[in-house]
């Protein structure tokens, strides 16, 4: 009879303990700082840029920006490896443990590597956090969605540009079949070049999960910030070959937008990742147009080269409608490139030449390229 007294009261006390911190699960998105005299909808938080956070359950809490640890990375000059004073970031993920006690909320800070304190408050439906290091309050309201489509796109383009600093520039290609494609610029953890891998399922599954849940028909085209010597990100959704949406977002986007191509562009940290000399750049194209009246986006650049890389070889002749005008950051070994749409002649600097097949023509196909679409 003891025992069964002991179990009873183990069973009464765990199940009271379970989630004791309910009243304040779920995604929190900035709304107002308080007392301030412009009472202003939008701001941006010093600490962790806080724009919104998930508190998971009683443990966890994702504050959808990343933590980061840097180090110093090399850089490859043809064959040869050297030490370069450039930097770059492993990515730690943007979940960590915290508790709840009292009016704090104490967490792993992964980037210092130590305990870091937010004061909070619910008031009616609403959470009001004070930072530990200042004096600010702020108010966050609560969203939630069940939205969540699969069907809107079937591959996913990330390009990251340069910025006046060491952020990670880069560009990467996913589909949901696990075909993926990296290449490496600057400030990342590899060196420069192209990377292919394959992924397994249930990765692939983790990464589409967190863009499906974003309804991106609803998102503008473009996010900007007035500042400067920043980075501009590109993303571009793919759908049985076509571009169906490419946004831009130079510092400011959604949070949930600025979370899931966080994820997917430090992918290549996580994977295993193959070097691959078989694409047709070695280095980041920008600016590049047929004959300069259809401009593409940077992600859309990539796109365009990856399918490049998988055409076949053709021997035919075709109308040379376009000259595909492109800037490289580096000393390619291709001078020039003719195309209709669908075939293109790869002219190289050694008066070779090689005609490619993407097995569609790719204006036709992608009328997005012919709208006015603001940068």
């Amino acid at each position: 009879m003891k025992k069964l007294c002991l179990i009873v009261c183990f069973i009464i006390f765990f199940s009271c303990s379970k989630n004791k911190n309910e009243e304040i699960y779920g995604n929190w998105y900035f709304e107002r700082e308080l007392d301030s005299k412009k009472n202003q909808k939008k701001s941006l938080l010093r600490h962790l840029d806080i724009e919104g956070f998930n508190i998971c359950n009683d443990s966890i809490i994702d504050f959808k920006k990343p933590f980061f640890y840097t180090i110093e990375t090399k850089t490859r000059f043809g064959e040869i490896e050297n030490t370069q004073y450039n930097y770059s970031s492993y990515y730690l993920g943007s979940k960590t443990k915290y508790i709840y006690t009292g009016n704090k909320l104490i967490y792993f800070n992964k980037s210092i590597n130590k305990n870091d304190t937010i004061i909070l408050k619910k008031v009616k439906d609403n959470l009001i956090i004070k930072l530990s290091n200042e004096d600010k309050k702020y108010e966050f309201v609560k969203r939630t969605s069940n939205y969540s489509n699969s069907t809107f796109y079937d591959a996913i383009i990330i390009d990251r540009g340069p910025c006046f600093g060491d952020c990670p520039i880069n560009s990467t290609y996913i589909n949901r079949n696990g075909e993926y494609f990296f290449k490496a610029t600057g400030h990342n953890t590899v060196f420069d070049g192209n990377y292919t891998a394959e992924i397994e399922k249930n990765r692939i599954k983790q990464i589409f999960n967190i863009f499906d849940k974003i309804e991106f028909k609803k998102l503008k085209d473009v996010y900007t910030y007035s500042a400067t010597d920043s980075q501009t990100n590109y993303i571009t959704f793919i759908k049985n070959g076509k571009i169906v949406k490419t946004i831009s977002s130079y510092i400011e986007c959604p949070i949930d937008l600025k979370k899931a191509l966080t994820e997917l562009s430090y992918l290549y940290q996580q994977v295993n990742i193959n070097y691959n000399q078989n694409f047709i750049f070695n280095e980041k194209l920008m600016n590049c147009s047929f004959d300069d009246s259809i401009k593409l986006k940077d992600s859309e650049i990539f796109f365009l080269e990856i399918l490049l890389s998988k055409a076949k070889d053709v021997k035919l002749n075709f109308n040379q409608k376009y000259k595909l005008d492109f800037f490289s950051w580096g000393d390619e070994k291709i001078k020039s490139i003719y195309t209709d749409g669908r075939y293109y002649q790869i002219i190289y600097k050694n008066n070779t030449s090689v005609i490619k097949d993407i097995g569609f023509n790719f204006v036709i196909a992608n009328p997005i390229l012919k709208t006015m679409r603001l940068e």
